[in-house]
C-alpha cells in the first residue's frame, strides 16, 4: 500500500483488507459504516449488474462526491452521462475489478464545471456475498488541488473534464 499517497485511502484499504480476512474479498455485510464514519463522505457503493450486460449502478454516493460533482448520481449507471466522453475509461476500471476480483487504484486530473482542477487518487474495492465474485464495489477517492493547472473556473461545459485515467493497478496488500 506504499503506492497509495492518500492517508484516507490507505485507511480505507486497510479496513477493507482486515474485513477480507484472507479471502478474495469481503462481503458487503462485513463492512460496517459505523467503523469508518469519517470516510463515508467520499465513498461510493456501486451495484454490479451482470444481465443483460455488465453494468454499474450507484447505490450510495457520499456527500463530498455530490458536492464536487454538483449533482447526486445515486441510481444512475456509470455510462449515463455523468462522466461524459470519459465514461468508457471509468467503466473499464470498474470492469477490471470485477473480472480480476482485485482491489485497484489509480490517479487522474479532473475539473467539474465551476471548480478548480484537482488531482484525484482513487481505489475500487470489490465486495462479494460469496467472498469470490464481486456483486458490489466500494469506491473511495481523495482530491488535492492541482498546482500545475491553470486557475480557470469558467463553466465552458456541463460535463467534467478529466485527464487520462491512469491504468488501474492492482493494490499490493499486506
Amino acid at each position: 500500500m506504499d503506492r497509495i499517497a492518500s492517508a484516507r485511502l490507505r485507511e480505507l484499504v486497510t479496513y477493507w483488507n482486515a474485513r477480507r480476512a484472507g479471502r478474495t474479498m469481503p462481503a458487503r455485510a462485513d463492512i460496517d459504516p459505523v467503523d469508518i464514519p469519517h470516510l463515508l463522505r467520499s465513498l461510493r457503493l456501486i451495484d454490479v449488474e451482470r444481465a443483460p450486460r455488465l453494468a454499474f449502478r450507484y447505490r450510495v454516493v457520499g456527500t463530498e462526491s455530490v458536492r464536487r460533482m454538483r449533482r447526486d448520481i445515486t441510481g444512475q449507471h456509470i455510462d449515463e452521462s455523468v462522466f461524459g466522453a470519459h465514461a468508457a475509461e471509468v467503466f473499464h476500471a470498474h470492469a477490471y475489478v470485477v473480472t480480476e476480483a482485485a482491489a485497484v487504484g489509480g490517479m487522474t486530473r479532473s475539473r467539474w464545471p465551476g471548480t478548480e482542477w484537482t488531482i484525484v487518487e482513487w481505489v475500487i474495492l470489490p465486495l462479494g456475498a460469496d467472498h469470490r465474485t464481486a456483486d458490489r464495489l466500494l469506491v473511495g477517492n481523495d482530491t488535492q488541488p492541482d498546482s500545475t493547472a491553470p486557475g480557470d473556473r469558467e463553466d465552458t461545459a456541463s460535463a467534467p473534464e478529466l485527464g487520462r485515467l491512469s491504468q488501474p493497478r492492482k493494490l499490493v496488500l499486506p
